[in-house]
């Protein structure tokens, strides 16, 4: 027989609410007495729902949607049925020898609603029936709590109250948003939808943000332990009696997946392992380029030093400055910009040591690309960048240990944690005591089975497999990188200074690209300035012999 359900009907009133949509029907008027003569019947009592949240919760069970369905009056006469299909079948050749044995795989008299004494049938249970078949019309009655609702809410009971403190607008939001998205018509349904989604790492559900949030909100809750001795003390049902009932059943549900927190450490890193992985890819390379640049300049470079070198020597020769018979540190390139001659105020002695250098080399130390590329990578700062390729690679093979042994270790507290899959048969006192102690997640008749929508192993095992070897030829290339930037803070003698590269500015140590940034754009501007062929005539006629009188 065909079936069809219908919703409740929406109704079509001039009401002068400000809401803009339909909503959903008002709960009966309370009891009246029927006016007139007439024996009148007294009005049904409000229901408060469990689609809807307000200060005070239901005492009622939900009402149900109604199944629409057309059923059986009487049983049908085989011999009366329209019989033309097989005899078109009989006439085109089809035989009809197997007809006793159809007819003892199906006796005549049986239907398949007939129920043998050995064979049990169960129902689905009434949390079953309220998540999921709740009376609603097409636009939820739930509304987000307004901030009068939430600090003045109270219940005759203690019990009762909401165990959420300040976390409630958050978790409010994070369902309403959820159901504006993928158009639940219910929060159970959007609950139901989250939890799944969280079971199927489903990422086209469950965004960054969204995740973001729940983890934010479970950590600051310490993972929901409160509602799960709620639970444990008192059962589920008794949770849509509390202030909040349905942010209560969220975080309730989340709590009944093992280890939720690590899981969603698991799906952030996996979530955003694309992205991240893009960005230290980019990131090395453009570290890898500004490192190999300064390499292949090194020849100019070093005239550079050594021009630098020999005019400093000149100048503190037979003075109490220290003389630099090994060399200076890199620091000195920003002293050199900054010393101004005692004669000609708006040279420096970066002016002069340019200048000299014209002599033999008159091109620009480097030139715009190069001075872009500096540019970045002194924006990256290579600790940050090799900071980015170790938290990547040590995200992948923790998640390979989740994978191997079902371990995963956090990586600001470095503590250890068992994963467990989630498991079906555990009633909802268990859950809570699992939630709260995964020690004692072992239902009393057994082994528990695992509940088939628990894909998160499965998921997390294929990721890994896709992408280790990448994230392992990454992870190469950041060793190169900080080998060949070791090897030039070597070369220029100053490797106290720039290794390894400055955490934050508050480092005393520098970052090599961020010196030679600096350095570059110094010597760009003093080209740019274009006194540096006056300056070198300046020189040129002072080092010419003084005529004798």
């Amino acid at each position: 027989a065909a079936a069809a359900a219908a919703a409740a009907p929406t109704g079509k009133g001039k009401g002068k609410g400000k809401a803009k949509g339909a909503l959903a029907a008002p709960p009966p008027p309370p009891p009246q007495k029927a006016k007139g003569k007439g024996k009148g019947a007294d009005a049904t009592p409000a229901v408060l729902r469990p689609g809807t949240i307000t200060g005070k919760a239901s005492n009622r069970n939900p009402s149900l949607l109604c199944l629409r369905w057309k059923v059986f009056r009487a049983p049908e006469d085989p011999s009366k049925v329209d019989d033309s299909m097989k005899r078109r079948l009989e006439a085109l050749g089809a035989s009809s020898e197997r007809q006793d044995e159809r007819q003892a795989l199906f006796p005549t008299n049986e239907t398949i609603f007939d129920l043998h004494d050995e064979e049990e049938v169960s129902g689905p249970s009434r949390e079953v029936l309220s998540m999921f078949f709740t009376k609603s019309a097409s636009t939820s009655s739930w509304r987000l709590p307004s901030q009068n609702s939430m600090s003045s809410a109270k219940s005759d009971d203690d019990w009762r109250k909401s165990m959420l403190g300040d976390k409630v607008r958050m978790l409010g939001i994070l369902i309403q948003k959820h159901m504006m998205d993928f158009r639940c018509q219910t929060a159970q349904e959007a609950i139901f939808s989250i939890r799944q989604a969280i079971l199927h790492c489903d990422f086209d559900v469950v965004s960054v943000e969204r995740l973001v949030s729940i983890r934010r909100a479970l950590r600051q809750l310490d993972n929901g332990n409160k509602v799960c001795e709620f639970v444990q003390q008192r059962g589920e049902a008794a949770l849509w009696q509390v202030e909040y009932a349905e942010l209560h059943q969220l975080v309730w549900q989340l709590s009944t997946i093992p280890q939720i927190s690590e899981r969603l450490d698991c799906m952030l890193f996996q979530i955003s392992f694309p992205e991240n992985l893009a960005a230290c890819i980019s990131s090395l390379n453009t570290l890898r380029k500004a490192m190999g640049m300064l390499n292949m300049k090194r020849k100019r470079i070093q005239h550079f030093f050594l021009t630098a070198h020999r005019l400093g020597q000149a100048l503190n020769r037979g003075s109490s400055a220290q003389q630099a018979i090994e060399g200076f540190q890199l620091s000195a390139l920003e002293k050199l910009a900054q010393t101004k001659s005692t004669t000609h105020q708006k040279f420096s002695v970066l002016h002069f040591v340019l200048a000299l250098m014209s002599k033999s080399d008159p091109g620009p130390l480097f030139d715009d690309q190069e001075m872009a590329l500096l540019q970045h990578a002194k924006i990256l700062r290579t600790h940050k960048v090799f900071q980015d390729v170790v938290d990547l690679v040590q995200g992948m093979y923790g998640a390979r240990n989740v994978c191997e042994i079902g371990q995963y270790t956090c990586p600001e507290t470095r503590t250890t944690v068992k994963i467990e899959r989630r498991r079906t048969s555990l009633p909802a006192k268990a859950h809570a005591m699992a939630a709260r102690s995964p020690s004692q997640a072992a239902s009393p008749d057994g082994e528990a089975l695992v509940d088939s929508n628990d894909r998160f192993f499965e998921v997390l095992r294929a990721f890994v497999e896709e992408n280790l070897t990448e994230v392992e030829s990454i992870a190469e290339g950041a060793f190169q990188v900080m080998l060949t930037y070791k090897e030039l803070a070597v070369y220029f003698g100053d490797l106290q200074s720039v290794y390894p590269p400055p955490k934050s500015d508050k480092d005393p140590k520098k970052d090599l690209c961020e010196i030679f940034c600096n350095f570059a754009q110094d010597v760009r501007k003093i080209r740019e300035e274009g006194e540096l062929e006056t300056l070198l005539e300046k020189i040129q006629r002072a080092s010419e012999p003084v005529p004798e009188t």
